[in-house]
């Protein structure tokens, strides 16, 4: 074998004298160029890899066929780094006896997000491939490097402290907005305090997976007037939709948000996208008074006719609002504060029903107090 490799090494292909191999043609070889097994590699044609693109790295159960002894397996929901060394190898000995693992890093901090990006498998019976030892590589694949402002705005939640450390891991930094006592003013402020062309909200009630990262990037001919909104699950009714998810806005529209506006999300702009992805779990049901309070803020303003869900002439959005009214109003009632929902969300669709009634009073926090108060006491 050895002299098999030697002779494929020493040997120029294309003309029957031998080639010496020079200081340059060492430095082309992947990884550490000084060792005889990557040179080896390069030599007997076996560097060669295919690359498929899956939904995760990690489910080796439903790989396609490949010709070639290795094979990439690259999750397709990330960016992979144009400089990533696709002809990197293990030493030959170790190639077809381990499984590789690339991570997803933060760009701020070099932290790893995650190993479900990029994989290096040896091209084998499965029942074998499963028992192999997972090795985690050094070599980065991929960035988490959004180029906006993450501002988290908090008022009075007892969890606000908490979700903002937690999405400051991921965000070394995360700016804050803390006790404004206005929904618009604290959006105005996040403008205001932001530096970049569009600006992350996150708000104190967003506990945000851990698959979700703030690595989205926009057309720029959409970054100056369009609002994007991702959807959160609802934990007493199990709705998924844009109440209380992660939203993507343009600094220019927080900064000139009018306060008269009812809702931040679909009032400010005409231009406005409901992104797929589910970014967290809108804990919001931390007390009775906050749960209500949120309930009775949603269902007041999707019993006046608030659109969430994109394009009305797919998504009429009365039909929709209907359809969400009736969950919040029954759904969950044995679930933590789960009553205090029930009853905020039928209070907020008789408020928003009335048209008589002031929507921007559902902004106002001492007013929201006091209604809680009085339903509580009746």
């Amino acid at each position: 074998m050895f002299n098999e490799i030697f002779l494929k090494v020493t040997t120029n292909t294309l003309n029957p004298l031998r080639k010496q191999i020079t200081f340059n043609d060492l430095k082309k070889i992947p990884d550490n160029p000084f060792t005889v097994d990557r040179l080896a590699w390069n030599a007997i044609n076996l560097n060669k890899a295919e690359k498929i693109y899956v939904d995760t790295v990690t489910d080796l159960t439903n790989i396609p066929d490949a010709k070639t002894d290795l094979i990439w397996l690259i999750n397709n929901k990330y960016n992979i780094r144009s400089d990533f060394p696709w002809n990197w190898r293990p030493r030959k000995s170790l190639a077809m006896s381990k499984i590789w693992d690339f991570p997803r890093v933060s760009s701020a901090t070099g932290k790893v997000i995650t190993w479900d990006c990029v994989r290096l498998i040896p091209n084998i019976p499965l029942a074998e491939l499963l028992k192999l030892e997972k090795v985690q590589s050094k070599i980065q694949a991929s960035y988490n490097s959004s180029s906006f402002d993450i501002v988290h705005i908090s008022f009075d939640e007892r969890q606000a402290e908490f979700t903002f450390q937690r999405v400051k891991y991921k965000a070394p930094k995360l700016l804050q907005v803390k006790g404004v006592d206005s929904i618009a003013k604290a959006h105005q402020e996040a403008g205001r305090i932001s530096k970049s062309e569009m600006v992350w909200i996150v708000d104190a009630d967003a506990i945000l997976f851990d698959t979700f990262e703030f690595d989205f990037q926009p057309p720029e001919s959409k970054r100056n007037n369009t609002i994007y909104v991702w959807q959160a699950k609802n934990p007493i009714n199990g709705l998924i939709y844009g109440h209380g998810a992660i939203k993507l806005v343009p600094k220019s529209v927080l900064e000139t948000l009018n306060v008269a506006n009812v809702d931040v999300a679909t009032s400010a702009l005409a231009n406005f996208i409901q992104v797929e992805e589910v970014s967290n779990y809108h804990q919001f049901n931390t007390d009775p008074f906050n749960t209500w309070r949120t309930a009775f803020r949603e269902c007041a303003k999707l019993a006046r006719g608030a659109n969430y869900f994109g394009n009305k002439d797919l998504y009429p959005g009365n039909e929709k609002n209907k359809e969400y009214l009736n969950a919040w109003c029954k759904k969950g009632k044995d679930e933590k504060f789960g009553k205090y929902c029930i009853k905020g969300a039928n209070a907020g669709k008789a408020y928003g029903k009335n048209k008589k009634n002031d929507m921007h009073l559902i902004n106002n926090y001492k007013w929201l107090k006091q209604e809680f108060i009085k339903s509580n006491t009746v």
